[in-house]
């Protein structure tokens, strides 16, 4: 793999200390200090990475002279191979391009922060995600840059590649911390209209090794309304495994103004106890689709039928302890925490 130029040890080079060789450009959080020793196509370069470049983008005499700027302070070595033109603090953007170049020319910011890059409503910030060919292995990372070798990788280029939109919101839905992180991430995608249902799947298809494939692929098609079968959820197989009541599907009602409606389960519990139960596919989150859900709950419980529940097919299919819990509290009459109730897989 081309890694750059061939990086050397050199001495300190001798430079002027009056205050017209230096030229002076706000990037950012910091002042960008570069010489007039460096070639012209070095300094665009820096102001174009705001203020970072890496010692594989300069030649010999180059880096002669910004180990020198380093060790006089006015200057910083933040890794191994990249120095920022400034003796202050790097910014959240002034990072990223740091991992990046940190981990060589065929580098592309991923995941999270990339997906903030391109418009995602977050901040950026630490672990930074770089992505890298398989047979590339960064060293000397510091921990706040992660570097993951992969096999399909293409990305966009210029001062900071990165990768795809659609990429990047796979990414960080497999990286994210926990289920429901990966489950806002994607939902939030696609309601900024940031990324396409269809190209999500398409990435996550084409990766099979990918990390919580199966979740985002059935969360996305469940957002577009494609996926009937989650939001047709066989409740009765979760109950079964909870000791709970077997549920009623599909049950006909009279809502509070005299309107029929069908809701998604009945329960009967012990000593006449009852409830409601509405399963909602992720669809539901639509604002159209949120807005018309408002107003028949509202009827139905105006009806006075019983308490009615709702739920996401989501939650019940992958995190059903609240579900389990307060069901065993409505139908059973149980209010010790459930601790058995996990992740289930259906």
């Amino acid at each position: 793999m081309d890694t750059g130029p061939t990086e050397h040890v050199d001495e300190p080079a001798e430079l002027s200390t009056d205050s017209d060789r230096f030229d002076s450009n706000p990037r950012g959080q910091c002042t960008v200090k570069f010489m007039k020793e460096l070639a012209p196509a070095s300094q665009a370069l820096l102001r174009d990475q705001g203020g970072v470049i890496a010692s594989w983008q300069l030649n010999r005499e180059e880096r002669r002279v910004a180990a020198t700027l380093a060790k006089t302070k006015l200057w910083q070595r933040i890794t191994t191979r990249v120095f920022l033109a400034s003796p202050a603090a790097a910014s959240a953007e002034q990072r990223a391009c740091i991992s990046v170049l940190q981990c060589g020319p065929k580098a592309y910011l991923a995941g999270r922060n990339a997906l903030v890059l391109h418009g995602w409503n977050d901040s950026l910030g630490s672990p930074f995600d770089v992505v890298v060919p398989v047979n590339h292995k960064p060293t000397s990372l510091p921990k706040w840059i992660q570097a993951r070798r992969v096999a399909i990788q293409s990305g966009v280029s210029g001062p900071l590649p990165r990768v795809g939109v659609h990429d990047a919101a796979v990414q960080a839905a497999a990286w994210a911390t926990t289920d429901r992180r990966a489950l806002y991430i994607l939902l939030s995608s696609l309601q900024q209209g940031l990324v396409s249902s269809t190209r999500l799947l398409t990435v996550a298809r084409d990766r099979t090794r990918l990390r919580r494939r199966g979740l985002i692929m059935d969360s996305v098609r469940e957002y577009e309304g494609g996926a009937e079968s989650l939001s047709e959820l066989d409740l009765g197989a979760i109950c079964r495994k909870y000791g709970l009541p077997e549920p009623i599907r599909q049950v006909s009602v009279l809502d509070g103004h005299g309107k029929p409606r069908r809701i998604d389960a009945d329960f009967k519990g012990v000593n006449g106890r009852t409830a409601r139960v509405e399963v909602e596919g992720l669809h539901h989150l639509k604002p159209e689709v949120w807005f018309a859900d408002v107003k028949r709950h509202n009827g139905l419980v105006l009806s006075g039928n019983g308490a009615y529940y709702r739920y996401s097919s989501w939650e019940i299919r992958y995190e059903p302890a609240d579900f389990v819990r307060d069901m065993k509290a409505a139908l059973l009459g149980e209010t010790a925490h459930d601790s058995s109730a996990g992740t289930v897989a259906l």
